[in-house]
């Protein structure tokens, strides 16, 4: 009768080595990719061309272990993923709306800190300026130099949807198809730039996002290479403090 096989305990000592030794790959690969969907993101310096061919480098967090990529339509999605929004901001923006030979501008103020925001929107032709405060339990509109105000349960939307403006994050969830990417200076910002094409509508926008701060600084919407939305961004400030975002009218 032959005799069962047995493993030596030398050998049962090394398979238990090698199982534990997956155990902590798989567990650090896990991070790797945690870390690197948290990275901030390092853009070169610019040079004198166009930026399509720029070197962009996407660091691991807590190490100093670096990607360089060139930034194109392939991998922007992932480079724009990585950025966060400053925990503290003020940002003065300009809409414009365009129609025929008409145009309607729209003036918007934000305070943001990690507690809440407090948006104030005025549009020409408007009787009075509509604020919106927005914290982790409700969210206020009211109109300027009103005591009557709307206070709702906190929903999915941002103060940057109840008010009509675009952000970096627009980018990532439209689903339109992007034509182009690539990093340039807009006036004196360094800037990641997109354009994408929504086909349903018809539209090409053009997407210009502060390196720095992560916030869209720019946004321009054309139909058949007309202009018929813009949004600018005329101040931005990271210089302020929790009195300046406590702020309720």
């Amino acid at each position: 009768m032959m005799k069962k096989s047995e493993l030596k305990p030398g050998y049962i000592a090394v398979l238990i080595i090698l199982i534990l030794a997956a155990v902590i790959l798989v567990i650090f690969l896990t991070d790797v990719n945690r870390n690197r969907r948290e990275a901030n993101i390092v853009l070169p310096e610019y040079s004198d061309n166009d930026g399509s061919d720029m070197v962009v480098e996407l660091p691991y967090e807590e190490s100093d272990a670096m990607e360089k990529v060139v930034l194109n339509t392939g991998n922007v999605l992932s480079v724009i993923r990585a950025m966060a929004r400053p925990k503290y901001y003020y940002q003065e923006m300009e809409t414009t709306i365009y129609a025929a030979q008409s145009s309607v501008k729209t003036q918007i103020r934000q305070w943001v800190s990690e507690e809440q925001s407090v948006t104030r929107r005025y549009k020409e032709g408007d009787a009075a300026a509509v604020y919106v405060l927005r914290t982790k339990e409700n969210i206020k509109i009211w109109f300027e130099d009103s005591q009557d105000a709307y206070i709702g349960a906190l929903s999915n939307y941002s103060s940057d949807d109840i008010v009509g403006i675009p952000s970096y994050e627009d980018v990532l969830t439209t689903g339109d198809e992007i034509l182009a990417a690539k990093y340039v200076i807009e006036g004196d910002r360094a800037c990641i730039y997109v354009c994408t094409e929504d086909k349903l509508l018809s539209y090409i926008k053009e997407y210009y996002i502060d390196v720095q701060t992560g916030l869209l600084v720019k946004m321009e919407t054309r139909r058949e290479g007309e202009l018929v939305y813009s949004m600018e961004t005329v101040r931005l400030d990271e210089d302020v403090n929790d009195m300046d975002l406590l702020f309720n009218p």
